[in-house]
């Protein structure tokens, strides 16, 4: 994809009400340059400025933990946004509304639904779609920056050791969305959805209605160098995962499940 088409249709209709957007053709990662911007003006005591930076093409793209992803020039949806918070209680629902912000935007574009997989990926029935990483970095005086970082496959990426099945907008749409219109629809969605991060119970139900997990099913969950086996209790009002194990109830904040009752909603 040529990057001066792509930066023109990106930057057109909507995207004025924006905040300050630094768009590149090619970068180690969306989440790094994002990381380095507020390093920078922290250095410099300025104040971080609310901002996007997306990418054509990551050549070391950023999953959670230590994985990978796929980041092709012009195959995918690469972004991160830099966004300042006066509290850091504020960060607490960022990973649920930036999740469902992503799947709902994306459910306009494709013949199945969207689903949440906890505690950070977007499905289209069994496979993945894109995920959501979500980073925060503290402030003196009780601030924080969060950096939320979106990818979505916009076709389908090569294998880059992935053991679950992989899917993309181009294979789960009848009419795929022009790539620079799907990014720009992601962010002005997002843009819109922030303004009720502090509605606790409103972004919680609009995860919980997209969770591919429900009340009773049984999940193994990565924890660290633990595994974690129990029937899923549902989330808590600050999205913790909750889990009956045999040995009583435990919140999880962050972890991966590795298996899945093979129970699915409809």
């Amino acid at each position: 994809m040529e990057f001066h088409g792509y930066l023109r249709r990106l930057l057109a209709g909507g995207a004025s009400s924006l905040p300050s957007t630094a768009v590149v053709a090619r970068v180690d990662s969306t989440h790094r340059l994002a990381r380095r911007i507020v390093d920078e003006y922290s250095s410099d005591d300025l104040v971080v400025p609310d901002a996007w930076v997306v990418a054509l093409e990551q050549t070391a793209g950023r999953g959670r933990g230590a994985h990978r992803w796929e980041s092709a020039s012009g195959a995918g949806v690469y972004l991160t946004r830099i966004l300042p918070l006066a509290e850091a209680r504020s960060l607490r629902n960022l990973p649920l509304l930036v999740a469902a912000s992503a799947a709902e935007t994306l459910d306009g574009h494709l013949r199945s639904p969207c689903r949440l997989k906890w505690p950070n990926d977007l499905m289209v029935g069994e496979a993945k779609i894109g995920g959501v990483l979500i980073e925060a970095l503290s402030r003196p005086g009780g601030r924080a920056v969060a950096l939320l970082g979106v990818g979505i496959n916009h076709r389908r990426p090569r294998e880059v050791g992935e053991a679950r099945p992989v899917t993309s907008v181009g294979d789960e749409s009848a009419s795929p969305p022009d790539l620079a219109e799907l990014t720009r629809e992601l962010m002005l969605s997002l843009e819109r959805d922030l303004a009720d991060l502090e509605d606790d119970a409103g972004v919680l139900e609009r995860y919980t209605r997209r969770s591919i997990h429900r009340p009773g099913d049984q999940l193994t969950c990565r924890v660290g160098g633990r595994l974690l086996e129990g029937s899923f209790l549902g989330f808590d009002t600050a999205g913790r995962l909750r889990l009956q194990t045999g040995e009583g109830r435990e919140s999880l904040s962050a972890g991966e499940i590795v298996e899945l009752d093979p129970r699915r909603p409809s």
